[in-house]
């Protein structure tokens, strides 16, 4: 029976922590509270290609809320619009300041497909000199809309998923290796 109170207590507090992130992210773009961190990318020589932008949210009382958290209240709330808007912002301003011209990746939510403003964003992006690249294509319909708003690159399911490069490898380098043969037979 306590067993059963302390579940209870634990869903309750739960459910308390995610309402009150609720109301507390609705503020937190125009409080200045969220912020981006920046993974490097990498070429397989090691050069470094771009960077893709993660947004970060640091609670004034709470401290850094893990993404895991806030962005499914985020995008269960409408607050994920406010959030994407602000995302490419920073980053494409941030990519214009690089000395080096560097890619940035920016992840957006599905329903950034849906709003009417994506074009103005893709605008923003290429006057800034910043290559469009769109990642979690997975419908025709998304395609479409990419390549008619001017996306210079894409990224998803739709195009491929996620799968070994060693099958892929073996058949390239058999490929290289008979083609040695061959010429050393010339």
């Amino acid at each position: 029976m306590a067993f059963d109170v302390t579940e209870r207590n634990r869903a309750q507090q739960r459910v308390s922590y995610l309402r009150a992130l609720e109301h507390d992210l609705r503020g937190a773009v125009e409080r200045g509270e969220l912020y981006l961190e920046y993974q490097p990318q990498q070429d397989r020589n090691g050069s470094l290609m771009g960077y893709e932008a993660l947004v970060r949210w640091r609670h004034p009382v709470r401290g850094v809320i893990p993404p895991g958290d806030f962005i499914p209240i985020a995008e269960q709330s409408g607050t994920i619009a406010q959030i994407d808007d602000w995302v490419l912002t920073e980053a494409c301003l941030e990519a214009a300041s690089w000395d080096q011209p560097l890619r940035v990746a920016v992840n957006v939510s599905a329903a950034q497909f849906r709003r009417e403003n994506l074009d103005r964003q893709v605008r923003q992006g290429h006057g800034l000199g910043v290559p469009v690249l769109a990642e979690v294509i997975e419908t025709n319909a998304q395609m479409a809309l990419l390549v008619q708003e001017g996306c210079d690159e894409m990224q998803g399911y739709l195009i491929g998923r996620p799968r070994s490069l060693l099958p892929t490898r073996q058949m390239r380098n058999a490929s290289s290796q008979a083609h040695r043969r061959a010429a050393a037979a010339e």
